[in-house]
């Protein structure tokens, strides 16, 4: 009888030896996963970042194509008007179609003048402007291309911790089996003592 409660205890205790290590051996694993999990969860964060200003820089360079696309136009019709300018005849009067003298003359060159000065500096000015936007552009690119290898290696970084969280879950199985493995061996070493 004796022996029997002494067998009770003995299997009482084991059991909670092996309860305590598995409850130890849990909390590890679980302070362990949450720490994957949180960085998991900050890398995502910055990953949706990266993306949020992509996606801006991408608006930013649909607004400047647009913007370049109308500013060439523009240089198109002031070179067309130009040409047209330099086909015509600024000696004849438009109206009634004879050589212009005297004040005429020189009123009409001097409007012609400032006109086809003020086209020139049109287009000088706009291919100017263009010339900006092209290397805002670029910027803007080379800024998405930046944050695409950013990016890359964030992800490189999340199929790490993947990769690290699959691991701790076999480690922790494997720790338990173990438990269980040395407490059952534990028990048979006595039982085989007292027999």
């Amino acid at each position: 009888k004796e022996q029997l409660e002494s067998a009770r205890q003995e299997h009482s205790e084991a059991q909670n030896k092996e309860s305590r290590l598995i409850f130890d051996e849990k909390n590890k694993y679980i302070e362990q996963l949450n720490e994957i999990r949180n960085e998991d969860r900050k890398l995502r964060g910055q990953i949706s970042d990266l993306e949020s200003q992509v996606k801006s820089l991408l608006v930013r360079i649909d607004g400047l194509t647009i913007s370049k696309n109308i500013k060439d136009d523009c240089v198109k019709e002031d070179n067309a008007e130009l040409e047209s300018m330099n086909n015509s005849n600024p000696y004849i009067c438009p109206t009634c179609g004879t050589t212009l003298t005297g004040e005429n003359l020189i009123r009409t060159m001097e409007e012609f003048q400032k006109k086809y000065n003020y086209v020139r500096e049109n287009i000088e000015t706009r291919r100017v402007e263009i010339e900006d936007i092209e290397e805002e552009i670029e910027e803007s690119q080379n800024a998405i291309d930046d944050l695409s290898v950013q990016k890359a290696d964030l992800q490189k970084e999340l199929l790490h911790l993947s990769e690290e969280e699959n691991k701790l879950q076999e480690e922790y199985k494997t720790r338990v089996a173990s438990i269980k493995e040395t407490v059952a061996d534990e028990m048979q070493s006595k039982r085989a003592t007292v027999a």
